[in-house]
């Protein structure tokens, strides 16, 4: 599995690219630096998007590919891009910005019967197949309808496990014990330092000590992909990471880096 990470900071500021992943060339899971990385040919290549939550730094670039997108549906680009969440998640993105008021309504873009994109319900726990991977869902907690996605090949060893934005609490290590195979690449979030524990709490995000206190109810021990580091407390937040993660085999991904789980 190619993993190619577009953007994955906790803020934007010159040199911080927000959330966005490319898989297989063909798959985008959230769309938060989709515009300031790939060029049109590349952009034309998605065929479909996983959307993790509606908070813009998830969601902003989707605007921006639906309107150049159009343009390939006009050519004769033969399917639209279909957009995958969960319900709620697809309902926000409706209302608040594909409302022909903050931005046009690509669901009916050019046309109706040919539109820029179609929204696709999932539902958590249910399998579903994209871009040569099996792919299951399941709920973080969040805003609402936030969803994490597991995505393994079949052959499961090839594999990782996206939590997208997370508070402590919730059930998602109790999913990823119960996968059918060993999780070995975990992508999990820490966006705060540990002296805003309070803030992080408040917002539903991690902190170093969190994060620990976290991945401690996992059976296995995986590698963590750590990221939506705010970038004003980056440095702050790498100190506290190597003392809390004392033990665990980490790395802090950025922009253009591409592995291959």
């Amino acid at each position: 599995m190619k993993f190619k990470v577009l953007g994955c900071s906790g803020s934007r500021q010159p040199g911080h690219s927000l959330t966005s992943y490319c898989i297989n060339d063909t798959l985008l899971l959230d769309a938060g630096a989709v515009c300031g990385y790939l060029d049109i040919e590349g952009q034309e290549r998605i065929t479909h998007i996983l959307i993790s939550h509606a908070n813009l730094d998830h969601t902003k670039d989707l605007l921006f590919m639906a309107d150049n997108l159009a343009g390939a549906v006009l050519a004769g680009r033969k399917d639209p891009l279909r957009v995958c969440s969960q319900i709620r998640v697809l309902q926000s993105l409706k209302k608040h910005l594909f409302n022909n008021d903050i931005w046009p309504d690509f669901t009916a873009i050019p046309s109706v019967e040919r539109p820029t994109l179609i929204l696709d319900p999932l539902e958590f726990g249910v399998p579903f197949r994209l871009a040569g991977l099996n792919i299951v869902a399941f709920p973080v907690p969040h805003s609402s309808g936030s969803t994490g996605y597991a995505l393994y090949g079949d052959n499961p060893e090839e594999h990782v496990v996206v939590t997208g934005d997370t508070g402590p609490n919730g059930g998602w290590t109790t999913f990823v014990n119960e996968l059918p195979f060993p999780v070995k690449n975990l992508v999990v979030e820490c966006s705060f330092p540990n002296d805003l524990e309070g803030l992080a709490l408040t917002s539903d995000h991690l902190t170093p000590r969190l994060l620990r206190q976290k991945i401690e109810r996992l059976d296995e021990k995986p590698v963590l992909y750590v990221t939506h580091l705010k970038a004003l407390y980056t440095r702050q937040i790498q100190e506290e990471l190597q003392r809390e993660l004392a033990g665990y085999q980490y790395h802090l991904p950025r922009k253009g880096v591409v592995y291959n789980f």
